[in-house]
């Protein structure tokens, strides 16, 4: 280690060391495996590094402002050393520079950096976390930040404006969060409205039904009972796996009624070969077609009770109850769970 002006600086060993720590620490490599990189591991190895080189994080981090990263794992070294140094001026490009070298970023990877900065309370850090991986970011609350913005002086305006901005994200994430904002001030009138008539416009699109559903159920969000009215009338899936899916999203948002019209359809509309092997392929037990077949069947019936409980239709609940156990009994299915088939 070398003192220049009272500051410490590091070593080239030093800095060898910690590049060379943090290779063996995200063992597989390529700017494209996302799943090799973690953000504690990155961390541990600055920590250790400043205390064993007894030097501090904003030297380290300065020295990699001067060089352009050329892997992940250099990128995201990058990011840690300047979020830990608080030099957020530089987040921004640093946050950039990964995504460019890490074309598949992971979901845990995006979680860590986004939480490491919400835990120190680097509120643009984490905005700029979320703003540069909006089209990656999926299943993190970033009601904080919202709550944030709006301690800072946005108005719900502003908030919102800022969530309209964003991509759809994976699985329309960001649809999600908006209508969820806009619901916990009872302003999501609007934008349901709009995402009901997109639907309504094309129903016999079944993959716009069922993203819509998720959507609503993504955000927590139980329209009115004769919201969905429409439903049963325009929609007809063609396929069972669609219809299955569009009842149990209806379940999901306690309309039961529709839930219980798409359940029995999805009974009798025959499963095509395509449909039979996909949901063989998604089965973790080793089943064949056949089994998988009644394992779906199987999925709807126990769904479809459910739904008729809530109704109160308690002899029908308990025949299909029936109906559901003669099938697992006569393919061999035992007590094996069947969510994954749909889910």
């Amino acid at each position: 280690m070398v003192r220049k002006g009272g500051c410490s600086t590091l070593s080239p060993y030093g800095l060898m060391r910690l590049v060379l720590f943090v290779c063996l620490l995200l063992r597989a490599g390529t700017a494209q495996a996302g799943e090799s990189l973690d953000w504690d591991d990155i961390e541990k190895a600055v920590a250790m590094t400043v205390q064993t080189e007894q030097t501090d994080v904003a030297t380290l981090a300065k020295k990699e402002l001067a060089g352009k990263p050329l892997t992940a794992k250099q990128a995201l070294l990058k990011v840690c050393l300047l979020m830990q140094a608080g030099m957020n001026r530089g987040i921004v490009a640093a946050l950039k520079e990964l995504k460019t070298v890490c074309r598949m970023p992971n979901q845990r990877l995006i979680r860590q950096m986004y939480l490491s900065a919400t835990e120190k309370g680097t509120w643009a850090v984490a905005q700029a976390v979320a703003e540069t991986f909006q089209e990656d970011i999926c299943g993190t609350s970033v009601d904080g930040l919202l709550r944030h913005f709006q301690k800072s002086g946005w108005s719900f305006e502003r908030v919102d404006q800022w969530l309209a901005a964003r991509s759809p994200g994976r699985r329309n994430f960001w649809i999600k969060r908006r209508l969820a904002f806009q619901q916990r001030h009872g302003r999501e009138e609007a934008l349901a409205e709009l995402l009901g008539d997109r639907a309504k416009a094309n129903p016999q699109d079944s993959a716009a039904i069922i993203e819509f559903l998720d959507i609503l159920r993504g955000a927590e969000y139980v329209p009115p009972k004769e919201w969905l009215s429409w439903l049963p009338v325009l929609a007809k899936p063609k396929r069972a796996s669609e219809a299955c899916a569009i009842g149990i999203g209806l379940a999901d948002l306690d309309h039961h009624e529709e839930a219980v019209l798409y359940l029995r359809l999805a009974l009798r509309l025959p499963l095509t070969e395509e449909e039979a092997e996909r949901l063989r392929a998604t089965c973790s037990e080793k089943w064949s077609a056949e089994q998988a077949r009644a394992a779906f069947a199987v999925q709807i019936n126990e769904a479809l009770v459910k739904s008729l409980v809530k109704l109160g239709r308690e002899e029908e609940a308990e025949a299909v109850t029936k109906a559901a156990a003669r099938l697992r009994k006569e393919h061999g299915l035992g007590s094996a769970a069947t969510e994954p088939l749909q889910r």
